[in-house]
C-alpha cells in the first residue's frame, strides 16, 4: 500500500481590492483521501457530495429538513446515527449536531463516543466541520489557520474515545491559495480500551496513523478489530504503516476498473475525472455510470465527452446530465443529441445554455443545428436573448421551415414564428410538452392548425387551458377512442367537447377520476345522454359543482337513480331552467312521472311552487326574454326567488330578493323608499297570509298567472292537472270561501324533507291545511325559516299549541317548538305561548328559558321564568336568588347542558350545595367558567373528587385562588391532567409546583400545549422545581436548557397563553382574546420580571427610548408610555415568532403595511397592532345603547348614539398615538374629510385625550368571502395596511381600496354581497346582517403576483 498523508484542503482565494488587505474566503472543501478508491493528493470534492445521488429530490429535502430531528437527539439517537444520516446534514445542521453533543457531554460514555466516531466517514465529518465553521464564523478570516485548527482540535479532544488523539495541522500553500487541513489519528495502546476497537469501521480505519508504533502492538490492536476492517491487511501493509504510510485497500485508481460500481465512481475526485483516458472510460462497467455526479460531468474534458457512447450517456442520472456545460456539451455525438433531444439542454444550467446561444464559435451552431428540435427549443426559450444580441442573427437559429414574421396588434408590432406544415410535423413530443403559453403564442395561429392529434395530446394542461381562444379553435380534436380518461383532471374534463361528452360510454365515464368530476360544466351535463346519466353514481354526482348541476334537463335528469334523487332532494329540480320544468310537467312519458314519484318531496316541491290556488292546477309560466334565459325554476306568479322569498320584480332584484337598482327604487342606504316600512317589510303588498293583496289586479291575469305587466315580454304558461302530481296521502279540499288547500295525513307530513320545509314561504304554508302543524317533528319545526314562522297566521301557530298537540308532543319536540316560537317573537300568539310554558314541568320551563338566551331572544324571559330567576341585560346572564338555587332539583341540574351552564351569573355558584354540584353532568362540569369557579361555595370545593377535577376545564381551574386550591382534597388533586393543569393560576403553580408535577402521570402521547408550557415554566418557583422535573411535560419540538432554565423553540410562530382579563367588561364591549405578554420563557421568569414585556421595554432602551415602558392593561391592551407620550396596541394573535438566532438585530421596525414589529435580544419578533387606549372610555363616548366591537386585526366597529334611540355606525382602525385634545373639546367622535380621500374621525375621551380613527373594512373575513362576486376566482394577494387601506391584485394590476367610515343599515340578506357601483371607482359591501359599507377603489400599479408576500411586500 502507498504512503498517503491524510489531508483536508480548503480552497481559498485572495480578495484583492485597492488599499485593502487580503482575506480568506472558503470556496470548496478538498479532501485528499475520502475512501478506498482515491490516491491523488489534490483531489477536489464539492460540498454537493453531501447530497445523496440516488435521490433527485434530496436537495429540496435538505432545504426543508426539520432541524428538530437534530435538536431532539438523545444518547440513543446518536448511537443510532448512520453514515447516511450524518452525510445528509447541511453545515447549519451540523452546528446543531455539535451543540447537541455538547449538551449531552455528561451522558456520553467512552463506548458511545467510539460507536459514534468510528462509524462516521471523516471526509464527510470534516467537510461538514469546515462548512459549519464557515456558517458560524463567516467566510473571511485573517488568522483562519489558527482559529480553524483550534476549533477542530478542541472538538476532537472532547469527543474522541480514550486512546485516540487527533493531530491537526493547518497551513496555506501561498502559490495555490489552498488551505490544507491535515489530520492524523494517533493510537495509544495503553489508553485504548479493547471493547472500543470492536466498533472500528472501514470508514475510520483508513484515517489511522500507525507511524512509530511497535509491530506487535499494531498486530495486537488489529486482532481486536472486526474482520470486515482487517481482512485484507498484510504484513507488508503493517511495515508501510509503521514507516509513516496510511491504511488503504487494493482497489486503487490504476487500470482496475472492472470491479467499479456507482458508489465508487461517485467518490472520485475531480482530478481523477480529469485524468481519465479513453481506455479508462471504455473499461468502466455500464452499471457504474449512474454514479457520476453533476460536478464530475462538469469536469469532463470535451475530448472525453466526444468518446461517450449513447449507452453510457443514457446511464447517467438526470441530475448528472445537468453537469454538462457550454464547454463540453458540444462534444456529444449526433446520435446522442438525436436520442436525448432537448433533455440535454433542459437539464443544463440556464447560464450555460445562454453561453451556447451567444457563442461565436461556428461549431456550436453547427452542433445545435444537428437536431431541429434542439434548435427550435433554443429559439423558443431564448427568443429575446437572440433577437437583442448585437452579434447574433435570429435567422441563423431558425430550423428549416421556420420564418420570423411581424404582425400588427393594436398598433403594436409583434414577432411571430410561421412554420410550414412539415416543420410542425417535425416538432418532437418532448418539445411540445415543454412549451409554456408565452412560448406557444410565439407561433403564428396558422402554424398551430398543422399540429397532429398526437402532438396536441402532450400539451401541458396548464398551457392548454391558458391558450387564447383563437389558438384553441385551430387545434384538432382528440378522437374519443384516443383519450385516456383515467388521466384527466378537472381542468381537462372541462375542456372536453360537447361531441365527446355526447358520445361517452359507461366504461369511459367510470375511468374518469372522481376528483375530476368537479370540472364538468353546465353545458357538458346538458349534453349527457340519458343512458349515461343512468350510469352516474351518487359519489360522482355529489362531485359536480352547483353550476354543473343546473345543466340537467328534462330529457336526461330522469336517468338519475332513486338513491341520487333522495340524497340530493330538491337541489336537482331547483337547479333546472324553467323551460325544462315545463317539459317535465307537459311530458306524457310514464317514466317522467315515475322518476318524480321516486321521491315524494319532488312532487311536493313541484306542486307548492307551481300551484294555482284559484284554478286548482299546476301552472308553469316562462317569460320569453333573452335576459331571462338563465332563470331557474320559478313559480307561475314570479313572486318568489330561489329561496322562496318575495322578490316582486325580476328586473330590479338580485338573487337574495334585495333591490339592485339603487338609482330608481332605493335611497342612498339601499332601502326601498316607496314599498318598505321601517323594518324593511312590505307595508302594503302582503296580507296576513303573506300573499300579495293587490297582485290580482296589477300583475295576474284572470287565471292567477303572472303577466309581469310588461308589454315588451311575452309570457308562456303551461297548465297541468294537479291530480297527476299530488304526492301520496295528499288530498285537495275546498274551504268555505272557495279556496283550495292540501290536506296531508300524518304519514305524508313525516315524509316532508328538511330541505322542502326550509324552502317554504308563509304563502305556501297557507296552501297546506293547518292540521299538518300538529304532525311536524321537532327537527321539521326547527327547519322552518324564522321569517316564514314569524309570518304564519295566528290559526297556524295556535294549531301548534292546541292542548292536544302540546300534551302528545315528545318533550324534546315541545321544547324545540316553544323555544323557536319565542325566538321568532311571533306576537300573535305571545299570550298563548306564555300560558303554555308556565304550565310546563319545571325542567321543561328551565330548558326553554335557557334555550331562549342561547338563541338570542330574551324579550319574554321574565314572563316565563321561574320565581327568583332574572335575566340581567347588562351582563347577559341569569341571576338566581338563593331560594331559587335551593329549589333546583337533581333532575334539573343533571340535565343542564354545556351551553346552559354558562348562562348563570357567577354568584349562583356560591349557593350551590355539594350534592347539586356533584349532579352536574361531565359535559356541564367541563363548561363551568373561570368566574363561576371563583364564586364556588367553599364546602363544594372541600368535597371535590378526582373525577370532577379531571372534567374541570382549563379555563375554570384558573378561577381558583391559592386558598381555594388548598381546600381541594389531596386525592382529588390527582385528577389534574396535562390538559387542564396549565389553567391553574400562576400563584398556585408557584406554591404547589413540586406536588403538581409529581402527581400527574404523563403518557407518551400526552404533552402540555405550548401555551401551557410557557405559562408553567414562567410561573414555577425555580428554587423548588428543576428543569428536569418539567422536561417530560414539554411538547414535541420544545426543549429546556438545563443550565439556564430557558425554553428553546424551533423557528416559527409561538402561541402565548391568553390574557386573563382582570376587569369585567360590559356586554356592549367585544374584544378578541389577546396573548399574555407578562409571561417568561425562563424558569420562574414571570415572578422575577424577566417577561416578554420587560424584553420589549429593554428593546426600546437599546434603540434610544430608555424613558419608555410597556404595560399590559387589565383589559389586555398594551400601552407604551414615556417622556409625555403614550401609544396603545394589541399583540398579534400569533403571539410572537421565534427567528433564527443572529438573523435579525434587536429593535423596532415598521412593516411595509405600516404595522410595528419588535425584535428582542432573544431573536423573538412581536407584531403590534394599533388599538383604542381605553375601551371603557370609548363606550362612554359612543353613548347609552352604543357598542364597541374590536376584532383581532384591530378593526373597530362602533355603534354611536346620535339621538335618543337612534344610532350611527363607524368602522375604522385607531392610530396608536394617544394625544391631548384641544382645550374645550367635547367628548365624542367627529368625522372630517372627504370619503375615499382624506376622511378620518377624531375620538375625544372624557379624560381629555384623543385618538385618530382611519376608515377600515367592517369585516375583512366576510369581505373576502363576498369578493368573488366581483373578482371571480382570481388570487387577489390581499394586503391590509395599518391605515385601513386594502391593496389587492386584479386583472394584472394593483389596486387600493379605501373604505368609508360610515356603515349604514339595510335589509338583511341570505348571503353577503359585493357589488360594483361605479367601475374602477366605487364598490358596495353588504353583510347578511344588513350592514352596508362603500369602498373607494383606485388603480395604483402593476400586480404583485402570486409569489409576493401578502403582508410584507411593498407596493
Amino acid at each position: 500500500m502507498k504512503k498517503k498523508p491524510l489531508v483536508v484542503a480548503i480552497q481559498t482565494a485572495l480578495l484583492l481590492a485597492a488599499g485593502s488587505a487580503s482575506t480568506h474566503t472558503f470556496a470548496n472543501v478538498i479532501p485528499n483521501q475520502s475512501n478506498a478508491y482515491q490516491e491523488k493528493s489534490s483531489a477536489v470534492i464539492s460540498l454537493s457530495l453531501r447530497k445523496k445521488e440516488d435521490d433527485k429530490d434530496d436537495k429540496d429535502d435538505k432545504k426543508d429538513k426539520d432541524n428538530s430531528d437534530i435538536v431532539l437527539l438523545d444518547v440513543e439517537g446518536i448511537k443510532a446515527l448512520s453514515t447516511d444520516d450524518f452525510a445528509s446534514y447541511t453545515g447549519e445542521q451540523f452546528i446543531l449536531f455539535i451543540e447537541q453533543l455538547t449538551k449531552l457531554s455528561d451522558e456520553l460514555d467512552d463506548e458511545t463516543k467510539a460507536l459514534v466516531f468510528f462509524s462516521l466517514d471523516q471526509t464527510q465529518f470534516q467537510t461538514l466541520f469546515v462548512s459549519g465553521f464557515e456558517g458560524k464564523h463567516g467566510k473571511d478570516y485573517k488568522k483562519v489557520e489558527k482559529e480553524l485548527k483550534k476549533e477542530l482540535t478542541d472538538f476532537y479532544k472532547a469527543y474522541l474515545p480514550p486512546g485516540i488523539k487527533a493531530d491537526v495541522k493547518v497551513k496555506e500553500d501561498k502559490k495555490t491559495k489552498v488551505l490544507e487541513v491535515e489530520v492524523k489519528f494517533k493510537l495509544d495502546k495503553k489508553q485504548l480500551k479493547d471493547k472500543h476497537l470492536t466498533y472500528m469501521t472501514p470508514a475510520f480505519f483508513y484515517w489511522l496513523d500507525w507511524e512509530g508504533m511497535k509491530k506487535s502492538d499494531v498486530e495486537y490492536l488489529l486482532e481486536l478489530m472486526p474482520q470486515t476492517v482487517t481482512t485484507s491487511v498484510t504484513e507488508q501493509d503493517i511495515d508501510i504503516w509503521i514507516e509513516g504510510g496510511t491504511p488503504d485497500v487494493d482497489n486503487e485508481l490504476d487500470n482496475e476498473f472492472a470491479d467499479l460500481d456507482a458508489t465508487a465512481i461517485s467518490h472520485w475526485s475531480l482530478e481523477d475525472i480529469a485524468a481519465l483516458t479513453s481506455d479508462d472510460l471504455a473499461a468502466i462497467p455500464i452499471t457504474a455510470f449512474s454514479g457520476f455526479t453533476k460536478a464530475q460531468i462538469a469536469a469532463l474534458d470535451i475530448t472525453i465527452v466526444r468518446l461517450l457512447t449513447l449507452e453510457q450517456v443514457l446511464a447517467f442520472s438526470s441530475e448528472a446530465l445537468a453537469g454538462f456545460n457550454a464547454d463540453n456539451v458540444v462534444g456529444l455525438s449526433t446520435d446522442i443529441l438525436e436520442a436525448l433531444g432537448i433533455q440535454i439542454l433542459m437539464s443544463m444550467e440556464a447560464d450555460e445554455v445562454q453561453k451556447l446561444v451567444l457563442s461565436d464559435q461556428p461549431d456550436v451552431l453547427t452542433w445545435l443545428a444537428s437536431d431541429s428540435n434542439v434548435l427550435g427549443w433554443i429559439v423558443l426559450n431564448y427568443f429575446d436573448v437572440i433577437r437583442d444580441a448585437e452579434d447574433t442573427d435570429i435567422n441563423d437559429f431558425l430550423p428549416e421551415g421556420w420564418t420570423l414574421i411581424t404582425v400588427q396588434d393594436n398598433e403594436t408590432t409583434q414577432y411571430k414564428l410561421l412554420l410550414t406544415e412539415a416543420a410542425v410535423n417535425a416538432l418532437s413530443l418532448d418539445l411540445i410538452a415543454s412549451l409554456t403559453v408565452d412560448q406557444f403564442v410565439l407561433f403564428n395561429v396558422t402554424s398551430i392548425s398543422y399540429l397532429s392529434v398526437t402532438q396536441v395530446k402532450v400539451i401541458k394542461q396548464e398551457t392548454f387551458v391558458a391558450l387564447p381562444q383563437d389558438y384553441v379553435v385551430q387545434l384538432p380534436e382528440v378522437p374519443l377512442d384516443e383519450i385516456d380518461f383515467s388521466t384527466l383532471d378537472a381542468t381537462a374534463v372541462s375542456e372536453l367537447s360537447l361531441e365527446v361528452i355526447a358520445n361517452l360510454d359507461a366504461d369511459q365515464l367510470a375511468m374518469i377520476p372522481i376528483e375530476a368530476f368537479s370540472g364538468f360544466t353546465q353545458a357538458q351535463i346538458a349534453a349527457f345522454d340519458v343512458t349515461i346519466v343512468e350510469q352516474l353514481t351518487l359519489t360522482q354526482v355529489l362531485a359536480f359543482s352547483p353550476e354543473a348541476l343546473s345543466g340537467f334537463n328534462a330529457d336526461n335528469v330522469i336517468g338519475l337513480s332513486t338513491e341520487i334523487v333522495q340524497t340530493l332532494g330538491l337541489k336537482i329540480l331547483k337547479s333546472l331552467e324553467i323551460t325544462e320544468v315545463q317539459k317535465l310537467v307537459l311530458s306524457t312519458d310514464d317514466s317522467v312521472l315515475a322518476w318524480l314519484s321516486s321521491d315524494s318531496n319532488l312532487l311536493a316541491w313541484l306542486v307548492l311552487n307551481y300551484y294555482d290556488a284559484t284554478e286548482g292546477n299546476i301552472n308553469v309560466c316562462v317569460v320569453d326574454d333573452d335576459d331571462n334565459d338563465n332563470d331557474r325554476s320559478r313559480s307561475s306568479d314570479d313572486d318568489d326567488d330561489d329561496e322562496g322569498n318575495s322578490s316582486d320584480d325580476d328586473d330590479d332584484d338580485d338573487d337574495e330578493g334585495n333591490s339592485s337598482d339603487d338609482d330608481d327604487d332605493d335611497d342612498d342606504e339601499g332601502n326601498s323608499s316607496d314599498d318598505d316600512d321601517d323594518e324593511g317589510n312590505s307595508s302594503d303588498d302582503d296580507d296576513d297570509e303573506g300573499n300579495s293583496s293587490d297582485d290580482e289586479d296589477d300583475d295576474n291575469d284572470d287565471n292567477g298567472n303572472s303577466s309581469n305587466n310588461d308589454d315588451a315580454n311575452d309570457v308562456t304558461c303551461t297548465t297541468a292537472s294537479i291530480d297527476k302530481f299530488l304526492p301520496p296521502d295528499w288530498t285537495v279540499v275546498t274551504l268555505e270561501d272557495g279556496t283550495l288547500q292540501f290536506l296531508l295525513t300524518e304519514a305524508a307530513v313525516q315524509t316532508l324533507s328538511f330541505d322542502l320545509i326550509a324552502s317554504l314561504t308563509a304563502k305556501q304554508f297557507f296552501w297546506l291545511d293547518a292540521t299538518l302543524m300538529g304532525y311536524l317533528s321537532a327537527d321539521q319545526i326547527d327547519a322552518i325559516d324564522d321569517g316564514t314562522l314569524a309570518g304564519l297566521s295566528e290559526n297556524y301557530l295556535e294549531f301548534l299549541l292546541v292542548e292536544e298537540t302540546v300534551q302528545t308532543l315528545p318533550t324534546v319536540d315541545l321544547i324545540t317548538l316553544l323555544t323557536k316560537l319565542f325566538v321568532v317573537q311571533a306576537p300573535v300568539i305571545e299570550t298563548r305561548l306564555v300560558e303554555i310554558v308556565v304550565k310546563q314541568p319545571i325542567i321543561h320551563r328551565v330548558n326553554i328559558t335557557l334555550n331562549m338566551i342561547n338563541s338570542g331572544n330574551t324579550a319574554q324571559f321574565n314572563q316565563i321564568a321561574l320565581p327568583g330567576w332574572t335575566f340581567e341585560d347588562n351582563t347577559g346572564k341569569v341571576e338566581l336568588t338563593q331560594e331559587a338555587v335551593s329549589e333546583l332539583s337533581t333532575e334539573v341540574i343533571t340535565n343542564f347542558t354545556d351551553k346552559q351552564i354558562v348562562q348563570f351569573q357567577p354568584t349562583v355558584f356560591n349557593h350551590l350545595t355539594v350534592n347539586q354540584f356533584a349532579n352536574l353532568s361531565p359535559l356541564a362540569l367541563g363548561s363551568v367558567t373561570r368566574k363561576q369557579m371563583t364564586n364556588l361555595n367553599i364546602k363544594v370545593i372541600e368535597k371535590f373528587t378526582a373525577t370532577q377535577v379531571t372534567h374541570l376545564n382549563h379555563d375554570s381551574l384558573g378561577g381558583l385562588s391559592l386558598e381555594q386550591f388548598e381546600l381541594i382534597p389531596a386525592d382529588a388533586r390527582k385528577g389534574l391532567t396535562v390538559t387542564n393543569i396549565g389553567g391553574l393560576a400562576p400563584e398556585v403553580i408557584f406554591a404547589k409546583g413540586p406536588e403538581l408535577f409529581n402527581t400527574i402521570t404523563v403518557k407518551e402521547e400526552e404533552k402540555l400545549s405550548l401555551t401551557d408550557a410557557i405559562k408553567i415554566i414562567s410561573s414555577v418557583d425555580a428554587t423548588k422545581v428543576k428543569s428536569t422535573d418539567l422536561e417530560k411535560f414539554l411538547p414535541i419540538g420544545v426543549k429546556i436548557d438545563h443550565k439556564t432554565g430557558k425554553l428553546k423553540f424551533k423557528k416559527g410562530k409561538v402561541k402565548l397563553p391568553k390574557w386573563v382579563r382582570k376587569l369585567e367588561l360590559p356586554t356592549a364591549i367585544v374584544l378578541p382574546e389577546l396573548p399574555d405578554l407578562n409571561v417568561s420563557f425562563s424558569l420562574g421568569g414571570s415572578l422575577t420580571q424577566k417577561t416578554v414585556l420587560t424584553e420589549l421595554t429593554q428593546t426600546l432602551a437599546t434603540i434610544g427610548y430608555s424613558g419608555f415602558a410597556f404595560k399590559q392593561q387589565d383589559s389586555g391592551i398594551l400601552t407604551v408610555e414615556g417622556q409625555g407620550s403614550s401609544f396603545a396596541f394589541i399583540p398579534a394573535q400569533d403571539g410572537l415568532e421565534q427567528l433564527a438566532e443572529g438573523t435579525a438585530t434587536p429593535g423596532l421596525t415598521a412593516t411595509k403595511t405600516g404595522h410595528y414589529e419588535f425584535i428582542t435580544a432573544d431573536s423573538q419578533k412581536v407584531t403590534l397592532i394599533p388599538m383604542p387606549v381605553n375601551v371603557q372610555g370609548l363606550l362612554d363616548v359612543v353613548g347609552e345603547g352604543g357598542k364597541v366591537e374590536i376584532n383581532e386585526h384591530g378593526e373597530t366597529h362602533l355603534q354611536i348614539q346620535v339621538a335618543s334611540g337612534k344610532f350611527s355606525q363607524v368602522a375604522g382602525v385607531f392610530e396608536a398615538d394617544v394625544e391631548t385634545a384641544e382645550a374645550g373639546a367635547a367628548p365624542g367622535i367627529t368625522i372630517t374629510g372627504t370619503p375615499g380621500v382624506d376622511e378620518v374621525a377624531i375620538c375625544v375621551y372624557k379624560d381629555g385625550s384623543k385618538q385618530t380613527i382611519r376608515p377600515a373594512i367592517l369585516d375583512r373575513d366576510i369581505s373576502e368571502i363576498a369578493a368573488p362576486q366581483v373578482t371571480g376566482n382570481q388570487r387577489l394577494n390581499y394586503q391590509y395596511h395599518a391605515n385601513g387601506e386594502i391593496h389587492f391584485d386584479l386583472e394584472g394590476f394593483r389596486w387600493k381600496a379605501v373604505p368609508e367610515l360610515t356603515v349604514t343599515t339595510v335589509a338583511t340578506r341570505k348571503q353577503h354581497l359585493m357589488k360594483v357601483l361605479k367601475p374602477s371607482e366605487l364598490v358596495e359591501f353588504i353583510t347578511k346582517e344588513g350592514q352596508r359599507q362603500l369602498l373607494h377603489i383606485e388603480q395604483i400599479g402593476e400586480a404583485l403576483g402570486s409569489d409576493d408576500s401578502e403582508n410584507d411586500t411593498d407596493d
